[in-house]
């Protein structure tokens, strides 16, 4: 059965999968949330109140009302939580009769077997991530796409380097009328480098002479079309650009069919951002954060 946890503690969003009658084990680092989804689950499942798990920055600025919510695909009618208070329960009476009854009465041989079998499991999970080039990179180009990207009240910061490189639209593929004639070095891999050189160029040098600074031919009727280029593109909107047409198709392999196709469309839009767009480069930041 999928479950799913909302505004609980410190948890936006969560989806868990869970096997009806089994034992299910949920195994994660302190902090991501593994006690807070256990009571959530308990709690819903006793029909008791999540008020106590009501997130800190919820309760005193909630314009939108939201609460803790458990909700399931499936009835759940009890729930068996072994976790540390469960453990308590035999371990550490002050006043019990037995002296040491957890290792008397639970810690059998089967007991042991079983644990010996988990440990095990969990130390060759921990071993699929030891040395995996992979998922290192994996994990490091989706850094770097989070990073792209900062959440703002209304949504991503204009000031961030993903909005900056994708703001104006991908002028690499989408080269302005008049410019076409650049487009060989517009549209290589020495763009950004390209551009900075040829803007110095006319910048710097093109009021002195009516010559090419680069060639000293007569530029007296080019002088507009190379001044363009200067005032068309910026080498830092371009460099970023470029950072995120390469990380996203690093982690091409990773996105579904969907997630693929919507982000390489933003990346070859020719005039810009919209509102659409805006909104689901904001999902794929809050889903990398989490």
């Amino acid at each position: 059965m999928n479950i799913t946890i909302e505004n609980c503690n410190s948890i936006d969003s969560a989806t868990v999968t869970l096997t009806d009658k089994k034992l299910n084990i949920k195994f994660a680092p302190n902090g991501t949330g593994k006690s807070t989804i256990a009571k959530a689950i308990t709690l819903n499942a006793q029909d008791d109140t999540l008020d106590a798990l009501m997130p800190f920055k919820l309760r005193k600025d909630n314009p939108d009302a939201k609460a803790p919510a458990v909700t399931s695909d499936s009835e759940i009618n009890s729930v068996m939580c072994f976790n540390e208070e469960y453990v308590r329960q035999f371990t550490f009476q002050s006043e019990e009769l037995i002296s040491n009854s957890f290792d008397i009465f639970i810690r059998t041989d089967e007991y042991n077997a079983i644990e010996e079998d988990i440990a095990t499991i969990f130390r060759e999970i921990n071993g699929l991530f030891d040395g995996n080039d992979d998922l290192e990179a994996f994990i490091a180009n989706l850094k770097e796409l989070g990073d792209a990207f900062t959440l703002s009240k209304t949504g991503l910061s204009q000031k961030s380097t993903g909005m900056k490189g994708l703001s104006q639209g991908n002028k690499l593929q989408h080269i302005p009328e008049g410019l076409e004639i650049y487009r060989p070095f517009i549209s290589s891999s020495s763009s950004v480098a390209w551009i900075d050189w040829q803007t110095k160029g006319s910048q710097q040098f093109s009021e002195l002479s009516d010559c090419c600074p680069y060639c000293s031919s007569d530029t007296t009727d080019k002088k507009e079309q190379i001044n363009r280029v200067g005032e068309e593109y910026d080498k830092n909107v371009i460099r970023n650009l470029v950072k995120i047409i390469d990380v996203i198709d690093k982690l091409g392999e990773y996105f579904t069919e969907e997630a693929r196709q919507k982000l390489k469309d933003i990346t070859l839009l020719s005039n810009g951002l919209e509102p659409e767009h805006v909104d689901y480069l904001t999902q794929i930041k809050t889903q990398i954060d989490r």
